[in-house]
This record gives structure tokens, sequence and C-alpha cells, in this order.
């Protein structure tokens, strides 16, 4: 399972993924500043699902026609939820990895809404 986590994403949750065995590139460290519509064409080149919490992606990918690998969106917890919450979330994550593929998937408390991709190469 490979994912790239966006500039927002806690060093918490990307810390969490790594333990799990997930292949994971941590924008904040490695490519601070970098603009969404650059991590959108790194995902789809090294395959990789973006996670953030960012809306503008899907802007990108629906609008814009920007080709994605994937998507997720992790809509935030309250704050006095949120160990347990990522807990819960790379459990979704790394269990519904197949699902991810191919799709824009908004994490919710409600749970999950997803929308297919069409790659546009």
């Amino acid at each position: 399972m490979r994912f790239i986590c966006d500039e927002c994403v806690s060093t918490s949750l990307v810390s969490a993924l790594q333990q799990a065995s997930c292949d994971v590139v941590d924008i904040g460290v490695e490519d601070t500043g970098a603009s969404d519509r650059d991590i959108l064409r790194r995902s789809l080149r090294e395959g990789r699902v973006i996670v953030t919490h960012d809306y503008d992606f899907g802007d990108l990918i629906f609008r814009d026609g920007e080709p994605a690998f994937g998507v997720v969106i992790i809509a935030m917890a309250k704050p006095e939820r949120l160990v347990l919450e990522m807990r819960q979330r790379v459990h979704q994550l790394v269990t519904s990895y197949d699902m991810l593929v191919n799709h824009m998937t908004i994490m919710a408390d409600r749970g999950l809404r997803q929308r297919p991709i069409t790659k546009v190469i």
C-alpha cells in the first residue's frame, strides 16, 4: 500500500501508516510547499493514493480534468476524538486500499463517500 500524505496531514497519521507497513511519502518532510497539482502528478507517477484534508483536490480532478491515482480526504474530527479517530482512519485506509485506487474518497464520521476518477493521460 502506497500513500502520499499532504502537508496538512498530521505526523501521527503518517507514522501510524508507516507502522502499518505502508510505503508513505510525507510531503511535509520531503517536498514542503509542493502545489496540489504537483502532488497529484507525483501520486500518479509513483502509484500512490493521496491522503489529505484539502478539498481542492476534487476541483483539480473533476473541474480541471487532472488525472489522479486516488485521493482520500479525511474530514476533520473533533479534537477530543483525534487519537481514537486516527486509529480508525489508519485501519480504514489499510483495509480498504484497493477501493481507494481510481476514486475520490471522503472519510467522514458517517462513513465513506466515493466518486470514481476517470484518468485522462
